[in-house]
């Protein structure tokens, strides 16, 4: 094919045909579109595209042509041919005959035929404008109904159960591939391109040289050369499902022949020049108005040395290429893929083969070269523009045809006439009565989805990514950058000598030179993680220290991300499946808050150098005790995610520093801003139309069963104002382990999330005028949170939570200096919400007055009603609690509707146990014991008391409720309190409840007892007790608190920096000697057993309950002999507090 340009026209009504939409071009070959195209780049290193011949293209390039513009052969040939052939040339092809079959192993064969497919295409332009799409599918649609109305036949009669998601890639099913392309362009316009005119503003300072993506309308995607060959340079090892039967064609040398019955058949594509980059249609449009008229005539005759010299005249006339701003720099990619292996095992009474997979899929893509991403806020927007048309297209057609579809076997169901004698119509509408289709399941259940996974792994790996994140805006008003910096640097001098450290410092190595400004007492070359001296290769910052004014576009630098050795394994089979995703080492670095670059042609979009404040560094970890590899940064698996609710394991391994301030929220904050500012009035009109729908539980958890966090060294540093050295704070741990267990109900929602978090060797220091002093620790934790999703006193969509904590010694160092460090920060973060405009709440929420109190009558019948929800009586006989028996002196819990009965060990082996458990929470509203039998001797007297107690889930531990005895004459009737809202401080609800039996006796030693006899069994409270129970959800609480502390040191310090220094009377002769002493310590505060629990209770009995006890010891510093005197000894201090939060408004609620 010598060329193609298909091209779109259209008409309204009667009018003649015009040129469509984008000039009509749909596909060009002849360089309709202009290839003077610059991409902006500020990498000195980075590929640059394949020059262009300067000889016009139909003349000279012509005679070198051996084909037109696409060149496609296939080839279609017998293998023993082909076989033939190959041992002509020498080629080693198996003989059958040689082959020993008797160990029973399968057997080996070649495919009859094999195929071959050879492409060769130049350059091409294909542009995809979401309007020509939507025309095109419509075409195809009517075209192609008629061709699925004449197949209907064939299709129906041909139908076999085989399974083509596995047959449909197999290797023996693919052909040969062997494709060339080069200089591939795809042109992605918005849906309302603009004219030049349009486009800019004869005003704009953007108008002539288009230095910015402000206006783009244009996502173009180019390639420059692609090239499929069947032969891989480094084949991938495969992984057979049936070892057996490769392990056989492997040791016969069968499985890299082609088309051999099991053959090893390996794709590489290498892709050159893959680059994304945003402009303006406007500019190609008005390149082509150009081109036509200076269409310029060249001499047919071959004259050397005038034609060179015609193309250098041409060449020297004045050409402005067209910029286009990258998302993504010129990169290579490598593409290696092993289609599936499938034997198929002839059968000699069967019409067609079994088929047997003994390789899965497996795919390797490897980014072969650096990818650098340049991403500023208006290409998301116009990439999401594009993307979503694109999609909306399709899926309303998608929509419109399943609609049409099931229209049409409706009529033909209800109107099946005959058309004509065998007919198409008449043939179609009878078989469709006699061959019924098989009926698609509406859900499929996990095992089923496991049965239909078709093993495949890939694997995709690269050596560097950077990403640089910005924004190009209009100044709106005059910017000074000079007043600016001197406000923000009045107090960070300080703060300036970090730059000494240069590169090292911020976890960069050194280049190899002597002109590096490093103390090396400081950071050793071994100190270094990763090797990023080269992001020591560029210009310095192109910051404009000088006054910018209004209306100029400007470049604000966002973020940069630069991570290195990343790689990402997916693998899949029906018995596991496994993602997993690391990389070795990462760097994140920022820009000042107040930078901002004006566009010029030097710089478009931002450098290296305009990122200074690093976000997140990284030192070197523990290399392996074995092999010596240095550990990467993360690594993150996601195992058994089909199967069974998924486990996620998060491996940090290296030490992490991340640095925090309020203007890098303010500046995350912009960055969101002005991602989301074009498109809210889309999700606006998306949420009108949609159907609002009712989330309970977040769906991604549910699918959840583990998740498992593991790291090592992690510091986070907090500065309020940044560059200042005035107030900060630092914590950093050791060690941090995280486990949290997700149980799930019969219908797969959350139930329970249980997390562990164990965290060692915690420090908090505070920062204040550049000194650093300890304020907590070190010291090692363990926190438990569980949130249960059951019906309390609270909102329903708020899980019940529990949180439960303990800790090693605390050390808490408190000064002045920490005072005032401590207030500073407090009052800048006020300042910044204060300031935040996002963070503050609607200015018109009116609140309500007296005024507005509507008063309202409290029916006491309907209180009563709605406090209690549910009442069972006589639970032990009810048959809802299952018996269990457990082993003597054993600890076992019951679960929900279960009894367990055990000899106590408190009881000495004279007593036995009954613990019950409820699905629920409930309040026990009587207990009447009858009379109970005891297995008693003469002459000995037994007195059995018996403890009612419940489990207090805040502290861990059983709880007496009431006291009781047991006897054999008399009825027992316990006497709890009322159920009433009255006493809802009275009241316990609990879900587990237990009764121990303790015997006394008298007239004989307790050592002549039998501990084997009972007095009384445990089994035998079932029959003798009733008990009646109730639900009530107001009295669960929603929070609960629990703090173990072991021991508490407060240390109470005179900061002599912030103390009045003068000198005493007595003392004038001398003077203190400065910076001796900058620290004294007066005091100890020591709290030892500290134990604190918490209540909180939602609704209308609201109410906190806090019960703090503990040991205090006070030692004071006698300075005379610099002694610790005691002043307070070891005091037993107890605290119960109960807030209600009640209203003032006696029997009112607030409308």
């Amino acid at each position: 094919m010598d060329s193609i340009d298909p091209s779109i026209e259209g008409r309204k009504e009667e009018k003649s045909w015009s040129t469509g939409c984008c000039q009509g071009i749909l596909m060009s070959c002849l360089g309709e579109l202009s290839r003077d195209v610059h991409i902006v780049s500020n990498k000195f290193w980075s590929s640059e595209v394949p020059p262009i011949s300067l000889f016009p293209t139909h003349d000279a390039v012509q005679r070198d042509k051996t084909h037109g513009f696409l060149s496609i052969t296939f080839t279609r040939a017998l293998c023993k041919n082909n076989n033939k052939r190959l041992k002509k040339q020498g080629v080693d092809v198996p003989n059958f005959i040689q082959m020993d079959n008797a160990t029973g192993q399968c057997e080996l064969y070649f495919h009859k035929y094999i195929s071959e497919i050879c492409l060769k295409m130049d350059p091409c332009d294909v542009i995809v404008y979401p309007p020509v799409l939507e025309s095109l599918i419509t075409v195809f649609e009517k075209g192609g109904k008629n061709i699925e109305t004449a197949s209907a036949t064939r299709k129906m009669s041909a139908a076999t159960p085989v399974n083509n998601d596995i047959t449909f890639l197999a290797a023996h099913m693919v052909p040969l591939l062997y494709i060339n392309l080069s200089n591939l362009r795809i042109f992605l316009p918005k849906a309302d391109v603009k004219t030049k005119e349009q486009t800019f503003s004869a005003d704009s300072a953007d108008a002539k040289n288009n230095q910015s993506t402000l206006n783009h309308d244009l996502l173009v995607v180019q390639l420059n050369s692609v090239s499929i060959n069947s032969h891989a340079d480094n084949p991938l090892p495969r992984y057979p499902i049936r070892k057996d039967m490769y392990d056989w064609a492997v040791m016969n040398g069968f499985n890299q022949h082609p088309s051999s019955c099991i053959e090893d058949r390996q794709y590489q594509v290498d892709i050159k020049g893959l680059t994304m980059c945003t402009g303006n249609w406007s500019d190609f449009i008005e390149c082509i108005n150009k081109n036509v008229d200076n269409n310029t005539t060249y001499s047919t005759v071959q004259i050397p040395a005038l034609e060179w010299n015609t193309c250098l005249s041409l060449q020297q006339k004045d050409k402005e290429d067209i910029k286009l701003i990258p998302v993504a720099l010129p990169f290579d990619l490598k593409v290696v893929a092993a289609p599936a292996i499938v034997y198929e095992k002839k059968l000699d009474n069967q019409s067609r083969n079994q088929q047997i997979l003994v390789c899965g899929f497996n795919m390797e893509v490897n980014v072969t070269s650096d990818l650098d991403l340049y991403i500023s806020t208006n290409q998301i927007q116009l990439i999401s523009t594009v993307l979503t048309n694109c999609v909306q297209i399709v899926q309303s057609k998608n929509r419109t045809n399943t609609s049409t579809t099931g229209s049409q076997k409706t009529r033909h169901q209800d109107f099946a006439f005959d058309s004509g004698v065998e007919s198409d119509i008449s043939t179609v509408l009878n078989d469709s009565f006699k061959f019924q289709p098989h009926p698609v399941p509406s859900v499929s259940s996990d095992i089923e989805l496991r049965s239909k996974v078709t093993p495949f792994e890939v694997l995709l790996t690269a050596d560097r990514i950077s990403c640089t994140l910005y924004t190009h805006k209009h100044l709106e008003d005059d910017f000074h950058p000079v007043k600016i910096k001197s406000e923000e640097t009045v107090n960070g001098a300080a703060k300036g000598s970090k730059t000494k450290f240069d590169w090292k410092r911020d976890n960069l190595s050194s280049n190899g030179n002597g002109d590096d400004d490093v103390d090396s007492n400081i950071l050793q070359p071994s100190d270094s993680s990763t090797n990023f001296g080269f992001l020591k290769v560029h210009r310095d910052s192109a910051a404009s220290n000088h006054d910018i004014m209004a209306g100029t576009v400007c470049i604000k630098p966002f973020l940069y991300v630069y991570i290195a050795q990343p790689y990402t394994v997916l693998a899949c089979s029906s018995s596991s499946q496994k993602f997993e995703m690391s990389c070795y080492d990462i760097i994140i670095r920022g820009s000042e808050s107040q930078l901002l670059i004006p566009v010029s042609e030097s710089q478009i979009i931002p450098d290296c150098a305009d990122f200074s404040l690093y976000w997140v560094e990284t030192r070197p970890g523990q290399p392996h005790l074995k092999t010596g590899i240095p550990p990467c940064l993360f690594t993150v698996q996601i195992k058994d995610f089909l199967q069974e609710p998924a486990c996620v394991m998060l491996r940090l391994e290296r030490p992490l520093k991340a640095n925090i301030d309020l203007q890098k929220v303010q500046q995350v904050q912009d960055f969101i801003e002005g991602i989301t500012l074009m498109s809210v009035k889309t999700n606006k009109d998306r949420s009108e139309q949609a159907p609002s729908s009712d989330v309970t539980t977040p769906s991604i958890l549910s699918h959840i069963d583990h998740i498992e966090v593991v790291t090592e060294q992690i510091v986070v540093t907090m500065e309020t104002v940044p560059n200042s050295g005035a107030a900060s704070c630092v914590m950093s741990t050791s060690r941090i382990r995280v486990d949290s267990e997700f149980q799930h109900n019969s219908t797969g929602a959350i139930e329970t999330i249980t997390g562990r978090y164990h965290v060692k060797d915690v420090l908090l220091t505070t920062v204040y005028n550049s000194r650093c002093l300890p304020l907590l620790g070190p010291t090692s934790l363990f926190l438990e949170t569980i949130f249960y999703w059951t019906k309390h006193s609270g909102h329903q969509n708020i899980p019940k939570t529990l949180v439960a904590m303990e800790t090693d010694l605390i050390t808490v160092n408190f000064g002045q200096e920490h005072l005032l460090c401590l207030e500073a920060v407090v009052n800048n973060i006020k300042r910044f919400l204060s300031g935040n405009k996002r963070l503050k709440g609607p200015s018109d929420v009116k609140t309500p007055s007296c005024d507005d109190v509507v008063v309202e009558e409290v029916n006491i019948i309907d209180e009563e009603a709605v406090f209690i929800s549910d009442v069972t009586y006589d639970d032990f006989k009810s048959g809802s609690l299952a018996y269990i028996s457990a082993p003597d002196g054993s600890d076992i819990h019951p679960s929900g509707g279960e009894i367990i009965f055990s000899k106590s060990k408190m009881t000495n082996g004279n007593g036995g146990m009954m613990t019950w458990c409820y699905h629920q929470s409930r309040v026990i509203q009587s207990i009447s014991v009858s009379p109970v039998p005891f297995n008693t001797q003469d002459n000995i007297t037994h007195q059995v008391s018996s403890v009612l107690q419940y489990w207090d889930t805040a502290t861990r531990q059983f709880m007496d409720y009431t006291k009781f005895n047991l006897s054999e004459s008399e009825t027992t009737s316990l006497d709890l309190p009322a159920v009433h809202p009255r006493n809802t401080r009275d009241l316990i609800s609990s879900q587990m409840w237990r009764i121990i039996i303790t015997v006394t006796t008298s007239n004989i030693l307790e050592e002549d007892i039998s501990i084997e006899e009972a007095v009384i069994l445990p089994t035998s409270l079932l029959g003798c007790i009733k008990l009646d129970t109730c639900f009530i959800p107001s009295l669960i609480p929603v929070y609960q608190l629990s703090l173990i502390l072991s021991a508490v040191d407060l240390r109470l310090y005179n900061h002599l920096l912030y103390t009045n220094k003068d000198i005493p009377n007595k003392l004038k002769p001398f003077h203190f000697i400065p910076d001796e002493v900058t620290e004294e310590e007066f005091a100890v505060i020591r709290l030892d057993g500290l134990t604190a629990t918490a209540n909180h209770i939602e609704g209308l009995q609201k109410r906190t309950s806090v019960q703090v006890g503990c040991s205090v010891n006070v030692d004071v510093v006698e300075f005379e002999n610099l002694t610790m005197i005691p002043v307070l000894q070891a005091n037993t201090l107890t605290a119960d507090v109960n807030l209600l939060h009640t209203e003032k408004v006696s029997k009112a609620f607030l409308v």
